[in-house]
């Protein structure tokens, strides 16, 4: 499957729960739009921020409350459903899995809506986050899938999120950037709060 054709996916099932291009979306709403009444369960305890689940035959999607990110993450399963069901595809996990990453990137961050937040707020990844309601490390990354630059956010772990590699700027090179070292053309930034903390932002600059 193309990645337009999963951005597709995500744009039709945005339209078919009534949110525009440029709209901020509620996720629970599209979920229940989709999957029916009861269909976002949230508890106290479980593996994961949220899981794709069928209960007496019904899809269901299991949140666990008060974790980090968690729009995001309920927008990753219902990818995983619309996957399936509305784009009646069949992948391998792995690629399912980036199938519905691109998904829940699309369905919570259209082209339009990050073009029109960069036209606004620039390279201010912190408040184009709080406007649209994701991770600072989503929206970063998602500026780049949108822009097309080459960005990367380095967890604490040293795990390289990336996009739009290239010889020039490698996933080794901004590692090397975020702990400070060959930095020469690079920006960096350092994230706070929640899923975000400790993580470092790197884009040319």
């Amino acid at each position: 499957m193309e990645l337009r054709d999963i951005e597709g996916l995500a744009m039709a099932v945005r339209r078919g729960a009534g949110a525009g291009p440029e709209d901020v979306v509620s996720v629970v709403d599209t979920i229940v739009f989709w999957l029916g009444a009861g269909s976002v369960e949230r508890v106290d305890r479980m593996v994961g921020r949220a899981a794709l689940v069928t209960v007496d035959g019904r899809a269901r999607i299991m949140a666990r409350r008060g974790a980090p990110d968690l729009r995001f993450a309920l927008a990753h399963e219902l990818g995983h459903w619309a996957l399936r069901h509305v784009g009646h595809v069949s992948l391998e996990p792995v690629e399912e899995e980036r199938a519905a990453n691109l998904f829940a990137a699309t369905l919570l961050a259209p082209c339009a809506l990050m073009r029109r937040a960069y036209e606004f707020f620039g390279e201010a990844h912190e408040t184009i986050a709080a406007k649209i309601n994701l991770s600072q490390t989503s929206t970063i990354l998602r500026l780049g899938e949108v822009r097309g630059d080459s960005r990367a956010v380095v967890t604490r772990s040293g795990h390289v999120l990336a996009r739009n590699t290239n010889a020039t700027f490698t996933r080794e090179r901004a590692s090397a950037a975020a702990r400070g070292k060959g930095a020469r053309g690079l920006a960096r930034a350092r994230l706070r709060g929640g899923i975000d903390e400790g993580r470092v932002a790197v884009r040319v600059a």
